[in-house]
């Protein structure tokens, strides 16, 4: 299990992630985030 992990590991540090994918990956996680907190009560009043 462990020696999965590790070459799974070495192999996505090879994948360069530009700035612009970094901003978008940002924007979908804050959207689910907001997502998660409205269906589960959890959202600001």
């Amino acid at each position: 299990m462990f020696g999965a992990m590790i070459r799974a590991a070495e192999r996505w540090r090879t994948i360069r992630i530009t700035e612009f994918e970094r901003r978008q990956m940002d924007a979908v996680r804050q959207e689910l985030d907001r997502l998660y907190e409205a269906d589960n009560g959890l959202g600001k009043p």
